[in-house]
């Protein structure tokens, strides 16, 4: 067989071979698009609902600083 280079611009829809994924591979397939979702999402949305305390101690904190920024700003004017 001699291999040669084909640009996809040159064959016609019929002559492109996609590859099936079927059986295991298309199982395989999926669970690797929802692991990376699920990977994606749990810092932002699972994290937090699970471990309340720890932000909660965070927004208890910011609003601190956020009050004494605001009191310094007035302070000025």
């Amino acid at each position: 067989m001699q291999w040669r280079l084909v640009f996809f611009s040159s064959l016609r829809r019929d002559q492109i071979k996609m590859a099936a994924l079927r059986g295991w591979k298309f199982v395989g397939f999926v669970s690797c698009i929802v692991g990376a979702i699920g990977l994606a999402v749990y810092p932002v949305i699972l994290d937090p609902m699970l471990n309340t305390d720890k932000y909660k101690s965070l927004q208890e904190y910011s609003k601190i600083k956020r009050d004494e920024l605001q009191h310094t700003v007035k302070r000025r004017e």
